[in-house]
């Protein structure tokens, strides 16, 4: 009977989660967001790939011109794709492939924190030349207040599912052992934008809508007066 007692006791000191409670914290903030990333640009086909560059950069300059004209810096313009590739005609019955020409493709990432302009600079830019637009990705510029606030509201929640532990095990929490920021969430909003529209169609519709910042953190807490804490104490003794 000793010897099972100092093993039991012994498991009780080797054991420190018997001490401890761990709780999961969410927090969760959201937000409007004030900026827009916009990919979208100029292909050209021709018989040669040297025509079909040289109509795609003017049709580049053209969409830069009108970029500017909406007061878009040329820092926030961001080349995300360029590609020059030939075309062939494979026939009906996929005989050997005919080159009958080439393509030119020039894509560009535009950010605007001009939001109710938006729809007006999509529709400027499809009429003077953009024919693939990939979409629009929505954003807020600086999350990091957003991401305190998430991580304070989780801190809060941990404490207070700890806190319902406690209640119900007749015990009181000590001080916080251990915080550990386990996941962090911040989105990426996006909506289809038009490629191409009637001349007497009225401007893109586009909406913000909202965004979602969250933060997901393991909080241990000490545990004071438990009745394995005084058991533990009594072993010690």
């Amino acid at each position: 009977m000793k010897k099972w007692l100092m093993a039991l006791s012994g498991l009780l000191l080797a054991t420190p989660a018997w001490s401890e409670v761990v709780v999961q914290g969410e927090g969760k903030v959201s937000a409007q967001p004030d900026a827009a990333y916009v990919s979208l640009g100029v292909q050209t086909t021709a018989k040669t790939a040297y025509e079909a560059l040289t109509a795609n950069n003017e049709a580049m300059s053209k969409l830069y011109s009108t970029l500017e004209k909406f007061g878009i810096k040329k820092e926030h313009i961001q080349t995300s794709d360029f590609s020059i590739q030939a075309q062939y005609d494979y026939g009906k019955d996929n005989a050997t492939p005919k080159l009958i020409g080439y393509s030119v493709s020039n894509q560009v990432t535009v950010c605007t924190s001009d939001l109710k302009g938006l729809g007006g600079l999509l529709d400027a830019l499809v009429k003077d030349g953009a024919n693939r637009v990939a979409g629009i990705r929505f954003a807020v510029l600086d999350t990091q207040k957003l991401m305190d606030e998430a991580r304070q509201t989780a801190m809060k929640d941990a404490v207070r599912r700890a806190q319902l532990y406690a209640d119900a095990g007749g015990f009181k929490l000590g001080k916080v052992l251990v915080v550990q920021e386990t996941q962090r969430i911040i989105p990426r909003m996006y909506a289809a934008a038009a490629v191409a529209r009637a001349d007497s169609a009225p401007a893109v519709p586009v909406s913000g809508g909202e965004l979602s910042y969250s933060v997901s953190i393991n909080v241990s807490f000490d545990i004071v007066g438990s009745e394995v804490v005084k058991h533990r104490k009594k072993v010690k003794k």
